[in-house]
């Protein structure tokens, strides 16, 4: 037997190919400008963080409560005790809540929340240097997307949402990383990730509010699968490919050269940071209400199209708007409130907008089709046309292939750090303390104690 599992082994085993090209990837030079876009992310999934909290806030009190414990770790900025995986577990629900956090358009995931979301709890009990942090981040990242791409979009045509499947590999391996595992130790953990991450897409609709609960199951689940793997849990000796292998159950015909190829540039810099506060297909129809909002009054329309890819309609075209999560997912709502206020941030997404009739009407006189254009060039392009009928009879269209905040669109560093003040102001934070935040968050050799301390100072909850 073990003869056969050596040949076994050696022969055509992609998951091992997969753990030699990260355990490379790993060795990799920490240069500025990699360390400048993690730190970006991280300040960018703050900025998500602290929306999350003050959108969440009753909510999230409750659960805290409920899962309160003698352990001594502690949710970001949050004073109860927690077991270190549901400190990740909050960090994730609270990150996500907002709908603010960076994302991946070809890989359909949002990274960033799960890895900072794990990270951050884990550097509690498995202390991380900085150089390791941004190694792990940089490996973690790489992980779930490269995943991710390689089933895409059959996985989401599946109904499984990405973020709480792959983001949950990796950060896993993230945590990992972080703690120097082995190449063995690293494989144990990815396998140990890919039989515990889950997540559906169902629960994007109509009143659900467990969108965010993927995401923090991811990040928990990352944490016990990186302790299992690290403590020599020996995983399968082949778990990606095959019959009932990982990847064959979200697409049979999975890409292994997406998940393999070596690139110039490390996906890291591939991802979008969101300008507006809703769902990501949403973005692109904001974009042009955002440009039409100077040239035209609402009361001059008498219909709206969208036109878009495909894959981005189901669940986002609804003109029901039955609260503030029904609201964030929906383009027509997106494109109407942002056409009326001009905005589309953490406010215009609450009950004062989603229940203002002059955009409720607007809403209801818009739908969403799919065009051969978009769906003949997604996932390379991710946009909308919009056609505007007015009551004149006039008719006006404009097109964008890419939302703000792409990489070929990509936010500025002044607008990455409005975002930052602008949610903390959200959520109540003094300046001098927000100020000291961002600071920590960017140190060219970053230390997390600082981060955190500088975090938990604030107790959250209470602003």
């Amino acid at each position: 037997m073990k003869e056969l599992n050596n040949v076994i082994d050696l022969k055509n085993n992609l998951t091992n190919d997969f753990i030699d090209f990260l355990w490379d990837f790993s060795k990799c030079e920490i240069n500025e400008k990699i360390k400048t876009e993690i730190h970006f992310s991280l300040v960018d999934f703050l900025s998500a963080y602290f929306a999350g909290i003050k959108i969440g806030d009753s909510k999230i009190k409750n659960l805290i409560n409920l899962i309160d414990s003698s352990d001594n770790y502690h949710s970001l900025g949050i004073q109860q005790k927690l077991s270190l995986e549901n400190v990740a577990l909050v960090n994730g629900i609270i990150g996500h809540y907002a709908e603010l956090d960076d994302g991946h358009r070809k890989a359909m995931l949002h990274p960033g929340v799960v890895i900072f979301s794990s990270l951050l709890a884990w550097h509690q009990k498995h202390p991380i240097s900085s150089h390791n942090f941004y190694k792990a981040v940089l490996v973690g990242f790489e992980t779930c997307i490269r995943l991710a791409e390689s089933t895409q979009p059959n996985a989401k045509l599946k109904g499984f949402h990405a973020t709480g499947v792959f983001g949950s590999i990796g950060a896993a391996v993230a945590c990992a990383v972080a703690a120097d595992s082995t190449k063995l130790q690293l494989k144990n953990t990815l396998s140990a990730a890919v039989t515990s991450a889950s997540g559906i897409l169902r629960v994007i609709k109509n009143t659900s509010e467990l969108k965010p609960f993927n995401v923090g199951n991811a990040a928990k689940n990352a944490i016990s699968a990186a302790q299992l793997g690290i403590a020599d849990f020996s995983g399968p000796i082949e778990v990606l490919d095959g019959d009932l292998g990982f990847l064959s159950m979200y697409d049979n015909n999975f890409d292994k050269k997406l998940l393999l190829e070596i690139n110039n540039k490390p996906k890291l810099f591939e991802i979008y940071r969101k300008p507006y506060a809703a769902c990501r297909h949403c973005h692109s129809a904001i974009d042009i209400a955002l440009h039409y909002r100077s040239k035209i009054k609402i009361k001059d329309i008498n219909q709206v199209k969208i036109r878009t890819y495909g894959i981005g309609i189901p669940g986002h075209d609804h003109t029901e708007i039955v609260g503030m999560n029904s609201a964030k997912m929906s383009t027509p709502f997106s494109f109407a409130v942002a056409l009326y206020s001009g905005k589309a941030g953490l406010r215009q997404f609450e009950k004062e907008y989603f229940e203002n009739n002059k955009i409720i009407e607007l809403t209801k006189k818009i739908s969403v089709e799919s065009d051969a254009y978009f769906d003949n060039h997604f996932p390379d392009v991710r946009g909308a046309e919009i056609e505007l009928s007015l009551n004149s009879g006039k008719t006006m269209s404009k097109k964008v292939d890419l939302p703000k905040g792409e990489p070929e669109t990509a936010l500025s560093f002044e607008e990455i750090q409005g975002k930052f003040y602008e949610s903390a102001v959200f959520l109540g934070i003094k300046k001098e303390k927000t100020d000291k935040i961002f600071l920590s968050c960017t140190d060219s050799n970053i230390d997390l104690n600082c981060v955190l301390r500088n975090l938990q100072d604030l107790d959250l909850l209470k602003n």
